[in-house]
């Protein structure tokens, strides 16, 4: 990720500064990962926002996802791309189990 990756981002006003950082640290922290690790990361992240009381909506998920996304490889991308298919399957098959 280029040092200047947010100068050339447009930041929803919606998203406290609280949130930003934790966006920054979050993408500065996924450089370099490889896809092994990717998961348990990302697993951490969650546990951090938790931590921190950190409430996040639809919609600025989707703005971090798409940031991340932005400063990743094709490879990361596609990786991003498969979990978050994995998570809408799993979520769908929580709302609505089959019997």
């Amino acid at each position: 990720m280029n040092s200047d990756f947010f100068d050339h981002l447009t930041i929803p006003e919606y998203i406290n500064e609280e949130k930003l950082d934790f966006l920054k640290r979050a993408i500065e922290g996924s450089r370099n990962l490889t896809q092994t690790d990717l998961i348990p990361y990302l697993a951490r992240l969650i546990r951090q926002s938790k931590e921190e009381h950190l409430v996040f909506t639809d919609e600025e998920i989707r703005f971090m996802i798409m940031s991340i996304k932005a400063s990743s490889s094709k490879e990361e991308s596609q990786m991003i791309d498969k979990l978050l298919n994995m998570s809408a399957k799993q979520q769908a098959s929580v709302n609505h189990p089959t019997d």
